[in-house]
């Protein structure tokens, strides 16, 4: 169904206009979380996890990825390191996680 161009303005209009929006309830400021009390089990198994007693096989890349891989660690030596890339930490976004 296709509506004239002149409704949908004056649809949009009304709808940013200020009366709806004084229906809207503010957010409410964000609480600071709760402080996680941590069990036994969980010290245990977190633990094991930092041991790496109960770590799997490791996995090798091979293949077109290794390669692909490789050829990049070889080009991040093509540009200069500035100050700011050593003193900071490495972030999820500054390495470039994909998930």
């Amino acid at each position: 169904m296709q509506y004239p161009k002149s409704l949908l303005a004056i649809a949009c209009g009304l709808l940013l206009s200020p009366a709806f929006a004084a229906d809207e309830e503010a957010p409410a400021p964000a609480a600071a979380p709760a402080k996680i009390a941590i069990g036994a089990s969980t010290e245990a198994l977190l633990d094991l996890q930092r041991s790496g007693l109960a770590a799997g096989q490791l996995q090798p890349v091979q293949g077109e990825v290794a390669s692909r891989n490789y050829q990049r660690y070889l080009d991040s030596f093509k540009k200069p390191t500035t100050v700011g890339q050593i003193d900071q930490p490495a972030t999820a976004a500054a390495v470039g996680t994909s998930r």
